[in-house]
């Protein structure tokens, strides 16, 4: 049975640890932000945390889903999934209609995730980081 939740400062910790596992660096300030921003979501299995979900508003008026990190031992089990359902009730309730997301070019299983969710392909962008390829999803 799974639970997800708005995470709080309790939560830090393990979200932290979950950047560590897989390899992801963020600032500590950044995610602590977004946490007091109400813009993380958190899927508490088996009393831990096993992934968390980042979305920022940018331009003001334009929800992307910014961040997805799972821990391993839960990937491919429809956790992604569930976390996309549960991102798009909260943008839902907000009034928006649709909303962005994107995945670096080289990132193959995440383009097939974003096409099994119905994303739109709408370009890419040079980033600093590589190439990335940007999605819309009308709700």
């Amino acid at each position: 049975m799974s639970k997800i939740i708005q995470a709080t400062k309790e939560h830090l910790p393990s979200i932290l640890q979950i950047n560590e596992i897989i390899d992801y660096k963020n600032p500590e300030e950044f995610m602590l932000e977004s946490i007091l921003a109400w813009r993380i979501s958190v899927c508490i299995v088996e009393e831990q945390v096993a992934w968390y979900s980042l979305y920022q508003n940018i331009w003001g008026n334009t929800p992307l889903l910014a961040l997805v990190k799972i821990l391993p031992k839960y990937q491919w089990r429809g956790f992604g999934t569930q976390l996309v359902k549960n991102l798009e009730e909260i943008i839902k309730d907000k009034w928006y209609t649709k909303y962005l997301s994107s995945t670096e070019v080289t990132n193959t299983l995440s383009q097939k995730f974003h096409q099994k969710l119905e994303f739109t392909k709408i370009g890419i962008l040079d980033m600093p980081h590589g190439k990335e390829m940007f999605y819309i999803k009308e709700l």
